[in-house]
């Protein structure tokens, strides 16, 4: 899980959700360091982010906003209320973000 959360948090369409994303402006702050973590493949610094207050506030408020199943319940899917990924109904995270699937 700890290079697990490296390889997730270095696909560049979840850092640019991130960077982008105005809800998120708790984690924000921690963007740069994020990026250089990422860059240099760090992954202690980016398991720091992980488990930062910051972090997890923002992971457990979009767990549990609403994990909503979309349309594509039908193939058995939930939708991430992070980073928007569609992951399979059994993942108890997001397979992009690792924000836990809503109660």
């Amino acid at each position: 899980e700890y290079m697990g959360f490296l390889c997730r948090m270095s696909d560049f369409n979840l850092l640019v959700y991130l960077a982008t994303e105005p809800s998120l402006g708790v984690v924000r702050n921690d963007l740069p360091a994020l990026f250089q973590a990422v860059r240099a493949k760090d992954a202690a610094v980016v398991e720091s982010f992980r488990k930062s207050d910051a972090w997890n506030t923002r992971a457990l408020t979009a767990a549990s906003a609403d994990s909503t199943t979309t349309a594509a319940s039908a193939v058995a899917q939930w939708q991430c209320r992070l980073c928007t990924l569609l992951n399979p109904v059994d993942r108890a995270a997001c397979a992009a973000c690792d924000t836990p699937k809503g109660r």
